[in-house]
């Protein structure tokens, strides 16, 4: 953020980055990649199991149109769409990231 006369101040990432999700997302993929140097019980893999398939069928190709505008309805549609599909899938995670990315109103069943 520029403050004038020559001085710069950097804020903290706030509610609207997306920064603070997405180190949390990397590093449960890590730990998910390389599960088998960690102790972690069946109910900690499976849960990095279910984070790890949300982020390589859903959030990726997002992440990356991110930065061409003109593609957004499009991309935002098409998110929606998948992960309305995937509620047939697995119906804890789909109802649980559906109100995070659309707000209380939408329903997947």
């Amino acid at each position: 953020m520029y403050l004038g006369k020559g001085e710069v101040r950097f804020a903290p990432p706030g509610g609207h980055s997306q920064a603070r999700w997405m180190g949390k997302a990397l590093y449960g993929l890590l730990m998910f990649l390389f599960r088998e140097e960690f102790h972690l019980t069946n109910f900690e893999v499976n849960d990095l199991r279910k984070l790890t398939v949300f982020l390589v069928r859903f959030y990726i190709v997002p992440w990356f149109r991110a930065r061409q505008a003109a593609l957004a309805p499009a991309t935002d549609l098409k998110f929606l769409q998948d992960l309305r599909r995937y509620h047939t899938v697995d119906k804890t995670v789909a109802d649980t990231a559906a109100p995070k990315l659309t707000g209380p109103a939408l329903v997947l069943e």
